[in-house]
């Protein structure tokens, strides 16, 4: 399974009209055409270039999602509602992408994971990895760092490599926390964590270097969804 982080640069003011695009009007093409639906869709609250809307896809293999993308991008009716869309000024400034291989132990129960319910407050950290070091790495975050952070409070809702992206290795790293007081102690609480300076300090010592290196942090909340039963006909855009 190929996992496809999808971050959209939207225009000033304009998230809800993407919350309706691609909450509303997107869901019934993707079906249409045989496009996966998203996992779950966010909005970045902090962050690097916001404003933003991210979104989180799985594929069962390359060849799919090319074929996929292909038929959605010249599909007529997702043309009439990207045009509708952007008439009063352009609503995506920008897109990215990455793709993404879910590491063993997370990948059994990756559509159940993020549960905007139970864990409303959601994070992801962009982290590389200094080179040659993945196992290292993988190592002291599945034995030191994981366990730090879950009784900090958080929940590792998962943990993907980077494979299509702009810096490899990085480990991209999902966590939920219960609110967003929750997630200041508990960061407050990892950070200064005695188990994990050990490790950082041991990791000096092996590598002369910082195994993680410097990350990027995104604080996310749900996309607003509309409400069913509308008309999802190209026409009533007009």
């Amino acid at each position: 399974m190929i996992y496809e982080l999808r971050r959209y640069h939207t225009g000033a003011g304009r998230m809800q009209d993407m919350d309706e695009m691609c909450g509303k009007w997107v869901p019934p093409i993707f079906q249409r055409l045989g496009v996966p639906q998203a996992i779950t869709a966010w909005h970045a609250t902090s962050g690097p270039k916001l404003p933003a809307y991210w979104w989180l896809l799985a594929w069962p293999d390359l060849e799919t999602r090319l074929r996929g993308w292909t038929a959605f991008y010249n599909d007529l009716e997702w043309l009439e509602v990207r045009r509708q869309f952007h008439l009063k000024s352009e609503l995506t400034l920008q897109s990215d992408f990455y793709l993404l291989s879910a590491w063993p132990e997370f990948s059994s129960n990756v559509q159940q994971s993020f549960d905007l319910n139970a864990y409303p407050v959601q994070e992801l950290w962009v982290q590389p990895i200094f080179l040659g070091q993945g196992k290292l790495a993988h190592t002291s975050f599945l034995q030191v760092d994981k366990p730090a952070l879950e009784q900090a409070g958080a929940r590792v809702i998962g943990v993907f490599d980077l494979i299509v992206g702009e810096k490899i290795p990085t480990f991209m790293i999902f966590l939920g926390w219960r609110d967003g007081a929750s997630r200041m102690a508990g960061i407050r609480r990892y950070q200064n964590d005695r188990t994990v300076l050990a490790c950082r300090a041991e990791e000096h010592t092996k590598v002369v270097s910082d195994v993680f290196c410097i990350s990027d942090r995104y604080l996310f909340e749900a996309a607003s969804l509309l409400p069913s039963g509308q008309d999802t006909s190209p026409q009533s855009l007009l």
